[in-house]
């Protein structure tokens, strides 16, 4: 099954069991679309209730099929949210004309949509996000004060609230 006359790597890994088959010279269109069609007819047909073999390598067609599928609809709602995500934020991406620093003033629009797209991110609480944006920002507007001070505060009150965590549970074992 190495013959090296046929172009093919004799190192290739084989699964047991399998031999080595050349691919036609000029596949025709029939051809592909055959496989096709018959894997979209075994993936309607599947069974989901069908146990599943012990090994990776045991799975049927039908099986496989069926986990893509289940993986798929699994990662929907994942996908849905995050593409709600991209959109919401996109017009403020779109915004940003200047992400570095210059001795230039920004443009007043400029300030608005940084200040607009700082809410947004402190309503959603996720605070990772919230301090990338504000180190991104304050590159772009590091002659505003109103930003640092923003950023001083929103730093201040995630340090009041992991002080206030820590000690809520310091006191736990005392009770």
């Amino acid at each position: 099954s190495s013959d090296l006359s046929s172009g093919i790597n004799a190192e290739w890994p084989l699964r047991p069991g399998e031999d080595v088959v050349e691919a036609p010279e000029d596949p025709k269109e029939e051809e592909i679309t055959e496989p096709v069609e018959q894997m979209t007819e075994d993936f309607n047909k599947v069974d989901m209730e069908e146990p599943l073999p012990d090994s990776p390598e045991a799975l049927t067609a039908k099986q496989e099929a069926a986990i893509r599928e289940q993986m798929l609809l699994d990662m929907a709602p994942i996908h849905e949210r995050i593409l709600a995500e991209i959109e919401e934020v996109t017009a403020f991406e779109d915004g940003i004309k200047r992400p570095y620093f210059h001795v230039k003033e920004l443009e007043r629009a400029q300030l608005k949509n940084w200040k607009n797209y700082l809410n947004l991110v402190i309503e959603k609480k996720d605070t990772p996000r919230t301090i990338i944006l504000f180190e991104r920002c304050l590159i772009a507007c590091a002659f505003y004060e109103g930003f640092w001070i923003k950023y001083i505060n929103f730093m201040n009150a995630i340090d009041k609230k992991e002080k206030s965590t820590d000690c809520d549970s310091a006191l736990i074992p005392l009770l």
